[in-house]
């Protein structure tokens, strides 16, 4: 079995041991590199460097996803190979939206993450630096809430009209969530994927 499964994302690495999730930054994977691991990597910095230590499986290699294209990220790619019928929303450092229809990929968009948005922002003016903590329904009178009502209201109705079952990950996953009626919060859902290809392909 492996000891560890890894998300190596743009701006650090996740890493669930079986029991729980902590966040680390990718300069210290390397104190890992013994530990029997299988992992996905978005960061084309770190590809060769993780492709080189002997007790770690490249799980995307693995992944078999009908429909998929070319330059399709590792990880959306292996969040969609678990998922037969709905839509996948990973809220992190972008916000990436899949479709799944009878085990086959229809598409999907990509959308500024919060944080990206916030940065935006700021980048504008002082006064608009907000941080987007928690969705907002209505329009308001307020410039932080109007900030977040852009943000999330058009990503949120557009995801509503691709169908359901809607499945949210992702560590903004849970500010999306009240915008998308019924959505599924799983925050472990990149292991849960990549467990399943293990046991397919009988890895580690």
């Amino acid at each position: 079995m492996c000891e560890l499964l890894v998300d190596v994302g743009n701006s650090s690495a996740k890493v669930y041991d079986g029991k729980s999730v902590r966040r680390i930054p990718k300069e210290e994977l390397a104190r890992l590199r013994h530990k029997k691991a299988a992992y996905v990597c978005v960061d084309t910095k770190m590809v060769p460097i993780l492709a080189k230590w002997e007790s770690w499986i490249d799980i995307a290699r693995f992944v078999d996803l009908p429909g998929s294209y070319e330059g399709m990220g590792e990880d959306r790619r292996v969040l969609c190979s678990l998922v037969k019928e709905g839509v996948i929303v990973d809220v992190g450092s972008a916000v990436t939206v899949d479709v799944m229809h009878d085990g086959v990929y229809k598409g999907g968009f990509l959308y500024p993450g919060l944080h990206a948005m916030e940065r935006a922002f700021a980048s504008i003016s002082p006064r608009l630096a907000c941080g987007i903590k928690h969705a907002v329904s209505q329009l308001t009178k307020d410039t932080c809430a109007q900030i977040a009502y852009g943000a999330l209201v058009p990503l949120a109705s557009h995801i509503r009209k691709l169908g359901s079952p809607c499945y949210l990950t992702g560590g903004d996953a849970e500010i999306l969530a009240p915008l998308i009626p019924g959505a599924i919060v799983d925050k472990e859902l990149i292991f849960k994927a990549m467990q399943k290809i293990i046991q397919r392909k009988k890895l580690c």
